[in-house]
């Protein structure tokens, strides 16, 4: 008799041990499915350079300059106000440079930056952009000289008003105009609503900015004594050339 009550009080012992311990289990479960499931650490730290080709990574959210540095420095020093409003980065007129570079690293070739921008006031470069191209940088050229040129600057020492890509075109005041700039290791070449108007074999070819864009890199916008108006930018990775 004493065996058999041992024996009930060792089994009702060991019960309530596996249940302490289901209960526990159980109480961690649900824990963890309130919280949600934990984001994969490469989705937080995905950046220009480490997107995977093919893919397309947003360059401005619409919303603020958080990934964007204001430019004040150099040539920058008298620039207008930006500011973001209705979706855009606003590069009001300065005197002359206004403009903001992209805070972290950026590709150096096989990309495709797009973007749209509107000259709001002025009659000059409103919404050009500088990139990498392999080892140096070079300036897409947007309504510059007084509204007269489309153009890359500079290439072999030439500026976009004086090489082999020299495009005469001007741009309504007002009017947004959609952008695509492409880098690879063979090219650069660009458009602008969809129509091509640059389109360069690198070869030997060597690029550099002025001295007064430096501060705009690695990669970066600005408007010329103009309130330019610049939206909706993304890069994609393009998948290297064989």
């Amino acid at each position: 008799m004493l065996s058999v009550g041992k024996d009930e009080a060792m089994r009702a012992r060991d019960g309530r041990v596996v249940f302490a311990a289901v209960v526990a289990s159980l109480a961690v479960c649900l824990s963890a499915c309130a919280r949600g499931p934990k984001a994969p650490d490469a989705a937080k730290k995905l950046t220009p350079t480490t997107v995977p080709p093919g893919e397309t990574f947003p360059l401005f959210d619409g919303k603020s300059l958080d990934d964007w540095k204001v430019v004040k420095e150099d040539a920058f020093a008298a620039a207008g106000k930006v500011e973001v409003k209705d979706g855009c980065i606003i590069l009001g007129e300065g005197m002359p440079f206004t403009g903001v570079s992209w805070k972290g690293d950026f590709p150096t070739e096989d990309f495709e930056v797009r973007f749209e921008a509107q000259r709001r006031s002025g009659i000059d470069i409103f919404g050009s952009i500088t990139v990498p191209v392999g080892d140096s940088h070079v300036t897409l050229s947007c309504g510059g000289w007084g509204d007269s040129v489309v153009g890359l600057s500079s290439i072999d020492g030439r500026n976009a008003s004086d090489n082999e890509l020299t495009k005469v075109m001007s741009f309504k005041n007002e009017q947004w105009y959609k952008f695509r700039l492409r880098v690879t290791k063979k090219k650069i070449e660009a458009w602008i609503d969809d129509k091509q108007v640059l389109d360069l074999e690198r070869g030997e070819h060597k690029f550099t900015i002025y001295e007064e864009l430096n501060p705009n890199k690695p990669l970066g916008f600005f408007s010329w004594s103009t309130t330019g108006a610049v939206r909706n930018v993304e890069m994609e990775r393009l998948k290297p050339e064989p």
